[in-house]
């Protein structure tokens, strides 16, 4: 469990290693922090049912997944 700040509210919850790791590089990458690139995903899925957790997970399988394409790793 670790913490982050959504929209100025210091909030818990809980992603595999692989997934913390996914959102370093994703974060890295954008150049923004862990704490914005949160906001950033979780903004987009507000008003659906999926927790945080599973919306970071949609988001960073989506973005490796065109970076992967990008590079021509995928089809």
């Amino acid at each position: 469990v670790r913490n982050i700040d959504i929209a100025g509210r210091r909030t818990s919850f809980r992603l595999e290693e692989p997934f913390w790791e996914g959102m370093r590089r994703c974060a890295q990458e954008k150049g923004v922090t862990i704490h914005e690139l949160a906001n950033e995903v979780v903004g987009q899925h507000r008003g659906t049912r999926s927790t945080m957790a599973s919306a970071i997970r949609v988001y960073l399988i989506g973005y490796f997944q065109k970076l992967a394409s990008k590079q021509g790793m995928a089809r």
